[in-house]
């Protein structure tokens, strides 16, 4: 059986792309969730985010994306941060926006940090 390296990238990129596919309808159906009912989401549904997070991290992230996506992730962070009390006084959809951004948070932080850590460690295998 002959694996091409080729095959091998081809393959990590549909996961990536899927999971990634995968990760934001989750988010979204989740944040809806929480606007709606007001609660919080269960166990399961959080290791859920926080796994397709660490894949994204892993396989979805290149070198050349880097600091693209950490810039982003910081976006949606400082929005959530500082807008969240802000976006849940909107009348009619300020919940569903809010629980929307806070599922977001929940699987990007993980790929992020997976992300900042390749980072770092592409820099101290060059020195």
């Amino acid at each position: 059986m002959d694996v091409k390296k080729e095959d091998i990238s081809s393959s990590l990129a549909k996961i990536g792309k899927v999971s990634f596919i995968i990760g934001i309808t989750l988010s979204v159906l989740s944040g809806l969730y929480m606007g709606y009912t007001g609660e919080s989401l269960s166990t399961f549904v959080l290791s859920l985010l926080i796994l397709i997070g660490l894949i994204i991290g892993l396989i979805n992230v290149t070198p050349k994306e880097t600091l693209p996506f950490i810039f982003s992730v910081i976006s949606i962070f400082l929005v959530m941060a500082y807008g969240g009390n802000f976006l849940k006084t909107i009348d009619v959809f300020g919940m569903y926006i809010d629980g929307i951004v806070r599922a977001m948070m929940i699987m990007f932080i993980p790929s992020m940090i997976i992300v900042a850590l390749k980072t770092i460690w592409d820099y101290a295998v060059d020195v």
